[in-house]
């Protein structure tokens, strides 16, 4: 057994309003930032990390109880499966902006995705909520994607009237992108890749 698209988002979508719920109350304050231990993808999990994942691993342990069977694979505590061998796989980033989230910078986001194989194209869902916007973001494999429900139109410019980017190591990464940030009219680093991809789709930013 196993969930359509539209059941997954739907899913996702009661687990967005959870974290809606409780990670905005918590980013910003002292504990966000308290230091746990390492996380399964080797950086430093904190309190609001943990919080978040718990969030999500709770929700998807009750849709395994209904006989769907998934692999979870989560940044902070790595690989658990769900039920018998399958396919299916849940990737889960907790926070997507952590820094962020600990300073109480409102630019922050739990993302997820549904797959169905190993590769990239192989993404039956996409999923991210801007936890500190209300703004969910999602897209079908073949059919579409919409935010808060509102199917997402793309606009096609050649222009690059803003560019967004992330630089994990800014001495080296900015350096390289410096022919793309000077053909641009304004750049951001905002600190969410998860975020800025879903504005990438929706067109209010150009790359």
């Amino acid at each position: 057994m196993q969930l359509s698209p539209a059941q997954w988002v739907e899913e996702l979508r009661k687990t967005g309003k959870k974290l809606l719920e409780i990670i905005p109350r918590v980013a910003g304050s002292a504990d966000a930032s308290v230091k746990l231990r390492r996380g399964a993808s080797g950086d430093q999990t904190f309190y609001i990390d943990e919080m978040a994942e718990k969030i999500v691993v709770e929700a998807v342990e009750k849709i395994s109880q209904n006989g769907i069977s998934f692999t979870l694979i989560s940044e902070e505590c790595g690989i658990k499966k769900f039920g018998t061998e399958n396919n299916i796989k849940i990737l889960l980033d907790p926070i997507d902006g952590s820094n962020n989230a600990k300073r109480g910078v409102p630019y922050y986001a739990t993302s997820i995705a549904i797959l169905d194989g190993e590769r990239l194209r192989d993404i039956l869902v996409g999923y991210v909520v801007d936890l500190s916007s209300n703004k969910e973001y999602w897209a079908i494999r073949g059919e579409g994607s919409w935010c808060n429900g509102e199917r997402i139109i793309c606009r096609s410019s050649d222009e690059f009237d803003m560019v967004a980017f992330e630089a994990s190591v800014p001495a080296k990464d900015i350096e390289r992108l410096m022919p793309l940030l000077k053909s641009s009219r304004k750049v951001r680093c905002l600190g969410a890749i998860a975020l800025d991809l879903a504005l990438m789709g929706a067109g209010a930013i150009d790359v």
